[in-house]
Formats: structure tokens, C-alpha cells, sequence
């Protein structure tokens, strides 16, 4: 730790860079205010090695990295998280560790909310509100307002319980085999009231960390489907919970480099699909370039 009080305390060798670039950051905080008014004679921050001040200080800068230098900042990788985390709580660690690794890997369970749908008996359908079936579901990727046909009455706490919006993800939940369990959709629309079926697993999103639209194609990947198909459970049919799905490790990087493997993909997709009517071989053809493409864009496995 380095002190600052109206004498010196210690005398030690600091890269300038260190009072350039992170120093400012503490002075600039409330925290650093209100921390700094309660203890007036000194002030400690820790200190990592010179040489990975200058490292942050290429960061920041924004030159490119040499492996050596890539080492070196993990030293001061934790100086960065101890200042943003302390003395600005307000500022995300994720977005941090984004800019800082390329992406971040958390447990759905850190960005999603998990339920289980409505189950009723068959007078209660065909009228009343939006209704997502099972089969909405497992046939689409995407789901948009269009998409839903089904009707069904339900009550004021129901449909507050259940009520879908942008961005909430769909999984199948049961089946009569593995490979048919964990095929997902993704609501494009915000349709007002609606609610989904019971053979159905929502996922609502805790934060504003992924697009929808990337979600739809991550949950399609190889990696996911065999994550899947290997973790659910078998007695006389095939099921998945969400505390299962909530355990699967999502890689994601920042907003900005989602929405470019989304245009990308979207690209594929679009293609596949205006492709369906008369030429099959090139769907085919263009369905494996497109898994390709897909499982590469989203795959963060380290480089050995």
C-alpha cells in the first residue's frame, strides 16, 4: 500500500502512470470523498508491481499487447476491480472483464429468472389472452407476436405471474426423448398481456447483459444441446428443470460485439429461410455454413 498524508509515510518508487490514470479514478469517486473526509490524516491504496502500471497504462491507451505484457496485467487486473468495485459500485465488473478479456462466462442462474408455465383444463382455451403452446416453442427460434395464435382465460394474479416480455426465453421442458428437451425461443415482441404453457420453462433476464436475439442463437448451439441431452433427467420421459438449465456456464462478450455476431448470423438464418421453397441442396449446403459460423462465433474456449 502507498499512504498520503500531509507528510510522506513512505518513500517508494511509483510508475507515473499510476498517478495519471488511477489515481484520478479515486479522487473523482464519492466514496473516495466521503472515505477521504472520515480519515483526513492518511489515505492507503494498494499497490501492484511498476511494471503493470505500465501495462495498464498501454490498456488504456490502447496499444496491443504482447503475451509478456498479458502477464504482467494480471497484476493489475485486481487493482482495476478493487477501485471500480469499491469506489464506484455503480459501475459493472462485467463490462470490465469484458473490455479487458474479449467476454465473460457466468452460470444462467446469475442472469436469469426461471418458471414454470400454466397448466388448465381444455374449457378455458380459445378465448381470452395470447397463449404460447408447446409446439411455438420447439418450432421457433425466434417468437413474435404473429407467431401466437392460441387463446386462453386466465386470472389477474396468472397472468401476473406469468406474463411475457421481450427477451424471455422459452425452453421444452419434457419429452418423450432427450434430443426433443431444452429447444428454445425467444420473444422478439412486447405484446402485452400473454402467458405460456406448462410443458414450458421461462427464462427472464436479471440484467441487461445480453440481446434476446443473441440468446436465441446461443441456446441452438452444439454446445448448449449437448448440455443439455447430457443433463436431463430420464424415467418414462424425458425432463429438464430450471435449476439444471440455471447451472449451464453462458459466455457472453459486450453489447456491441453480440450485436455483431447477430448480424452475422441473422444474415444465415434469413438465408436458410428464403431458400426453403425450391432449392434444396443449397439450403443444406448453406445450413452446415451456418452452424459452422454460428458455433464458432459463439465458442470462448481458450487458445492452447
Amino acid at each position: 500500500c502507498i499512504g498520503f498524508s500531509t507528510t510522506p509515510i513512505y518513500h517508494i518508487k511509483v510508475n507515473p502512470c499510476f498517478f495519471i490514470f488511477v489515481l484520478p479514478i479515486y479522487c473523482t469517486s464519492t466514496n473516495f470523498q466521503q472515505f477521504f473526509a472520515a480519515n483526513k490524516k492518511q489515505l492507503c491504496l494498494p499497490l501492484s508491481p511498476a511494471s503493470a502500471y505500465q501495462t495498464s497504462h498501454a490498456s488504456i491507451r490502447g496499444s496491443k499487447e504482447t503475451d509478456a505484457k498479458k502477464e504482467e496485467n494480471s497484476f493489475c487486473f485486481p487493482l482495476i476491480c478493487f477501485i471500480q468495485l469499491y469506489f464506484f459500485p455503480e459501475l459493472n465488473a462485467i463490462k470490465l472483464i469484458q473490455y479487458v478479456f474479449g467476454y465473460v462466462t457466468l452460470p444462467m442462474g446469475s442472469l436469469f429468472d426461471f418458471r414454470n408455465g400454466l397448466s388448465k383444463g381444455k374449457d378455458f382455451f380459445g378465448t381470452g389472452i395470447p397463449f404460447i403452446r408447446y409446439t411455438d416453442v420447439y418450432n421457433n427460434r425466434f417468437l413474435r407476436e404473429n407467431d401466437i395464435t392460441a387463446l386462453v382465460e386466465c386470472t389477474p394474479a396468472e397472468i401476473e405471474k406469468l406474463k411475457v416480455h421481450r427477451g424471455d426465453v422459452f425452453f421444452t421442458r419434457t419429452s418423450e426423448t432427450a434430443e426433443d428437451v431444452g429447444w428454445s425461443s425467444v420473444m422478439l415482441d412486447d405484446i402485452g398481456d400473454c402467458v405460456f404453457n406448462g410443458f414450458t420453462i421461462k427464462a427472464t433476464p436479471k440484467t441487461n447483459y445480453l440481446l434476446p436475439e443473441y440468446c436465441a442463437f446461443c441456446f441452438a448451439t452444439d454446445d448448449f444441446r449437448q448440455y443439455v441431452t447430457s443433463h436431463c433427467a430420464f424415467t418414462t420421459r424425458a425432463s429438464l428443470t430450471g435449476k439444471t438449465i440455471a447451472e449451464y456456464q453462458l459466455a457472453f462478450p459486450s453489447i456491441e460485439k453480440q450485436q455483431e455476431i447477430v448480424n452475422v448470423l441473422s444474415k444465415f438464418h434469413i438465408l436458410c429461410n428464403d431458400l426453403a421453397a425450391g432449392l434444396p441442396a443449397e439450403i443444406e449446403a448453406r445450413q452446415k455454413q451456418y452452424e459452422y459460423y454460428r458455433d464458432k462465433l459463439l465458442s470462448f474456449r481458450e487458445i492452447q
